[in-house]
């Protein structure tokens, strides 16, 4: 009897086991992959077995095997971004750009409060921008461009005073220019053409001394610029 306990014991935990030898991080990108489509020569390479996801393609860690950036950029990556990335709390880079993913960006996202890099572009994601993607405070650039993202960028996305580089061109935004702007005081490069944005152009932008770049092109804006423009 106690031989028949112990084979099915064994058994159990030869079955199960490499799942649970497998980090925490890496139990989250394997949830992630549910309903992310990854190609072949991808998922085969994320498995359970191992001890920590640092070896998987597109994934890099630190030196305590936390997952710090994921990488899929133009690798023919489809379904959906699920909740599960606000799992991974060391995240420092997300880059998906150039694949054939869909739905909505998760407001979970704003749970990676690490994320510096934030590249979703060139992908098929429709709804709003979460407002949660404000609370990403340490964000340096931000990228979600040729999508059909649509609604009105949230006011808390623009409270961000380290936010260097903002790319949200060739969506179908609607609404006007958040009057936050003014508090992003590093932003460098902000890209809003090809939008149904309307309005004016707030007068806070003068506040943004570090501006190099600014498209607006094919909106709907008052062609009245404000004065404040004169202090960049």
């Amino acid at each position: 009897m106690r031989l028949i306990l112990w084979h099915w014991f064994w058994l159990f935990f030869t079955l199960v086991s490499p799942s649970w030898s497998l980090s925490s991080d890496g139990l989250a990108l394997l949830a992630l992959s549910k309903n992310l489509i990854l190609p072949s020569s991808i998922s085969s390479n994320w498995s359970a077995s191992n001890a920590t996801p640092c070896n998987w393609d597109g994934v890099g860690c630190n030196k305590r095997n936390r997952v710090i950036s994921l990488d899929l950029s133009s690798s023919g990556v489809s379904g959906s971004l699920g909740p599960e990335i606000g799992l991974l709390k060391y995240l420092k880079t997300l880059s998906l750009s150039a694949n054939n993913i869909s739905g909505s960006i998760p407001p979970e996202l704003g749970n990676c409060s690490m994320l510096e890099q934030l590249d979703l572009s060139q992908n098929l994601l429709s709804s709003k921008i979460p407002a949660s993607i404000g609370d990403l405070k340490k964000l340096l650039s931000l990228s979600l461009y040729n999508n059909s993202l649509s609604g009105t960028i949230p006011e808390e996305l623009f409270k961000n005073q380290f936010l260097e580089e903002v790319y949200l061109h060739y969506n179908q935004l609607s609404g006007s220019i958040p009057f936050s702007i003014g508090e992003m005081t590093s932003l460098r490069f902000l890209w809003l053409h090809e939008n149904m944005l309307s309005g004016a152009l707030p007068s806070s932008i003068g506040n943004c001394s570090k501006l190099e770049e600014i498209y607006l092109l094919y909106n709907q804006l008052s062609h009245c610029l404000p004065e404040s423009l004169s202090n960049i």
